[in-house]
């Protein structure tokens, strides 16, 4: 028993100086102000997959040791942490956009865009890369993202633990580790995400201007719709 408390307590505290690496990293990067489309898609998709590369293999680092260097050298298991990596990337890229959409109605509340304006967020994000070779499109992701959007933005905005809840529990799940492990290393593995998310939250707070970038890309539509017109 005391040498289960003993790996457990060596476990969250590699992971620990693991995540305070990341966040150390992130924190380094200041954003500018986020006032175009453009500018919070590039946020959306730079947090995104570093949320989730970070968060699984820093999480094989923690519970492998010495022996993740030499698992990443294997084909079989470079291939799956490859499928941990974009499935992980679609799955918290759809809490940090729901994040942001939550953000967005409370700042301009009946003025705040059309929740199909964010499900093309999320799908843009996700055209902005190549499409991974175990995947022939995002369809199934960008529907249950428009499923899960339209249940959360019907109710009051949830918290960021609840948020993270959900990516974090689908990233664990594929991540290719043993399920025992991943049962037994759970709420650190989840805490690991929570405090990832939180940090990007705090940034998008200080950084986006929901009222200067939906009405900058309301100009934009009506420029573009004017020389549709002119064209015809």
């Amino acid at each position: 028993m005391r040498k289960n408390k003993s790996h457990n307590s060596s476990l969250l505290e590699r992971l620990q100086r693991l995540v305070a690496d990341l966040l150390a990293q992130i924190g380094r990067i200041k954003p500018r102000a986020l006032i175009t489309r453009e500018q919070l898609i590039a946020f959306l998709d730079k947090n995104a997959a570093y949320i989730a590369q970070k968060c699984a293999y820093a999480y094989c680092h923690a519970r492998m040791g010495k022996l993740a260097y030499d698992a990443l050298k294997e084909p079989l298991f470079q291939q799956k942490m490859e499928v941990c990596r974009w499935e992980g990337f679609a799955v918290i890229l759809s809490d940090l956009v729901l994040r942001t959409a939550f953000m967005f109605k409370e700042r301009l509340g009946k003025n705040a865009p059309a929740t199909k304006e964010f499900q093309k967020i999320y799908s843009d994000v996700l055209a902005r890369h190549p499409m991974p070779v175990h995947r022939k499109n995002w369809l199934d992701k960008q529907k249950d993202f428009q499923r899960r959007l339209e249940v959360a933005l019907k109710n009051r905005p949830s918290s960021v633990k609840n948020t993270a809840e959900v990516g974090g529990k689908a990233l664990l799940e594929l991540v290719p580790l043993g399920d025992a492990f991943k049962k037994h290393d759970h709420d650190i593995f989840m805490s690991t995400v929570r405090l990832c998310e939180m940090n990007f939250e705090q940034e998008l707070l200080a950084c986006c201007k929901p009222k200067e970038l939906w009405q900058g890309q309301g100009q934009e539509q009506e420029q573009e719709q004017e020389q549709g017109r002119e064209k015809l």
